[in-house]
């Protein structure tokens, strides 16, 4: 596992943030999910299966993200909830069939379940014990959802049913199941207020990450002055930033991190554009790096004031 996929599973599974996320995105602002009322499914997180064909059975394993159980309360009634989140730092063009495939072995582990229960209690009988599911059974709904890191677009299918060919006559198509995908994606939030938490903050410097102007703006949002280190670490990972951290600090000032980021941006990239001249004059015409620099009009000490700008 990668730095970002392990940053961004350990911030994900922080209660707040998983919270806010399907609060924010599947429920549209509306405080469904309680922080203090997720548990995490431990033994969840590794999702198995299996498919009995005519030669074998195969056994098919798939490893979730972060997968919580939760307590909700709504409309006076109370219900479990199984909730998980996949983390995306590219785009997936099979997301809906893999995260179908998370859903559908995980109400496969809960029918399993459930009929090992039975079969220690002896206690049905007849089209009951076939199935190893009583008529009072129930199953706990599963609703995952997929958080996009990136700054740029989804272009990848949202249904089950964009991965099919348009050739495929609607009349058919009304007679197929669909699986729909819960996405969060940084740069298609229109209502940044849905956040309770520093998540929304992190989406909304992730959305503007490739706007150099965009990015010194939040220098002026009162929101940014006062950050979670665990978001700062976040956003730095995911945008290649370079937000200080003080050691010891649990909130960062991302504001006074920012100020005059597009004229730092606009440095790095003259000091880039003059280091790669020089290195491949140097490379591709022998010259010595005083000759190279000299050639393009600049000195060695700004050359080397260059590469150390470039290393920061």
């Amino acid at each position: 596992m990668g730095k970002k996929d392990t940053i961004t599973k350990e911030y994900m599974s922080k209660p707040q943030y998983f919270a806010d996320a399907f609060n924010s995105s599947v429920f549209k602002g509306k405080q469904v999910i309680k922080p203090d009322e997720l548990f995490l499914e431990e033994r969840d997180v590794t999702e198995m299966g299996i498919i009995i064909t005519e030669d074998a059975k195969d056994v098919v394993q798939r490893v979730r993200d972060v997968l919580k159980r939760s307590v909700v309360m709504n409309d006076g009634k109370t219900a479990y909830l199984l909730l998980g989140i996949e983390n995306q730092s590219d785009v997936h063009y099979a997301m809906p069939v893999r995260n179908l495939i998370y859903d559908a072995l995980n109400y496969g582990q809960q029918v399993n379940r459930i009929a090992s229960m039975h079969k220690e209690k002896k206690d049905l009988k007849d089209s009951e014990f076939l199935s190893g599911f009583s008529k009072e059974d129930k199953l706990m709904p599963v609703i995952t959802l997929t958080v996009y890191f990136g700054s740029g677009d989804w272009d990848a299918p949202r249904c089950l049913k964009d991965m099919f060919s348009k050739d495929i006559s609607e009349e058919i198509l009304e007679e197929v199941d669909d699986y729909k995908l819960h996405l969060i994606i940084p740069n298609e939030i229109e209502d940044f207020s849905l956040f309770q938490t520093d998540f929304g903050k992190a989406m909304k410097y992730i959305a503007v990450s490739e706007r150099p102007d965009e990015v010194e703006k939040l220098s002026e949002d009162e929101r940014f002055r006062s950050v979670n280190v665990d978001t700062v670490q976040l956003i730095n990972e995911c945008t290649d930033s370079n937000i200080s951290i003080i050691k010891g600090e649990e909130v960062v000032n991302v504001c006074k991190g920012l100020e005059g980021f597009a004229e730092k941006r606009a440095a790095r990239a003259d000091a880039l554009r003059l280091v790669e001249c020089v290195d491949n004059l140097i490379k591709n015409m022998g010259w010595t790096l005083e000759t190279a620099c000299d050639a393009i009009g600049t000195s060695m000490q700004k050359y080397e004031e260059s590469v150390e700008l470039l290393k920061q």
